[in-house]
């Protein structure tokens, strides 16, 4: 629906009114103002511009700086034995100077060539993402929300039957099902990532549970606490992490049932009285 994109013609609307506003009040205040060779002598941080602006000074130093960027980001990114493409972020900035200045040369030597090149480099991500902007302008499932659309759906269930004081408990990283559902964490350990002690990215991939006395004491927490409602929203992703692998959330479940199920989720409600 074209009412969906009205945000963001509202948003380019004041952007561009902002930006002309600027303008224009800077040219008519500045036609108003007299002139002089002295305001018109070009001044910038407090110092008079120098006699030669092509001047040439060492840039070593700034080399030197962004080579330590990029070594120390990347030496970040192994520890963390797992190359998510978020990891790399932070080694953006440098990269984007020296392609800029790449870019730079490229155009004085050999500028054809280089054109040609940047349009093909500029290819790749249209190519790579375009379609993905066709599948949402025509409202088509699109992958990567695919979770948030589950999670809503499992918050739609459990808002049918939740009571004041109800707690939840995730199963998997899914945050966003606090959200929907309104509901609170019935330990401090609020996903799965405390008991397991698998961090969430790598819960998708893992095999193996690590097993440390923090994990325990959580373990001993939830079964404690017995929240309300609990959400696997990880076994159907990856089933040697599922819930009834692990000796503690199998006695756990035995006060509880399952209530519904979606494609990437299932939901289990407390039992109040498990012997009746």
């Amino acid at each position: 629906m074209l009412t969906d994109y009205l945000p963001i013609l509202l948003q380019v609307i004041v952007s561009v009114g902002f930006v002309s506003a600027a303008l224009l009040t800077s040219v008519i205040l500045g036609k108003a103002g007299r002139r002089n060779a002295t305001k018109d002598t070009a001044y910038e941080c407090g110092m008079v511009a120098a006699p030669s602006p092509q001047a040439r000074f060492s840039v070593k130093l700034y080399l030197v700086k962004l080579t330590l960027w990029l070594g120390f980001s990347f030496a970040a990114v192994c520890l963390g034995n797992h190359f998510a493409p978020r990891y790399f972020l932070q080694m953006l900035p440098p990269l984007a100077v020296v392609g800029a200045r790449g870019i730079a040369l490229a155009l004085g030597q050999e500028k054809r060539w280089a054109i040609a090149a940047i349009c093909l480099l500029l290819a790749v991500p249209f190519v790579r993402f375009g379609p993905r902007y066709l599948l949402m302008a025509r409202h088509a499932p699109w992958g990567d929300i695919a979770l948030d659309l589950d999670s809503q759906q499992v918050a739609a269930r459990i808002n049918a039957l939740k009571r004041p004081g109800d707690t939840l408990f995730v199963w998997g990283y899914r945050p966003d099902m606090y959200v929907f559902t309104r509901l609170s964490p019935s330990t401090l350990a609020w996903d799965s990532q405390p008991l397991t002690g698998v961090p969430a990215d790598r819960h998708l991939t893992a095999q193996e549970p690590s097993v440390t006395p923090v994990t325990r004491r959580n373990w001993d927490d939830m079964l404690l606490a017995r929240p309300t409602f609990i959400v696997d929203g990880l076994g159907p992703l990856n089933h040697k992490l599922k819930p009834e692998q692990f000796v503690k959330m199998r006695t756990l479940f035995r006060d509880y049932r399952e209530v519904a199920r979606t494609k990437l989720s299932i939901i289990y409600h407390r039992i109040d009285n498990p012997t009746s």
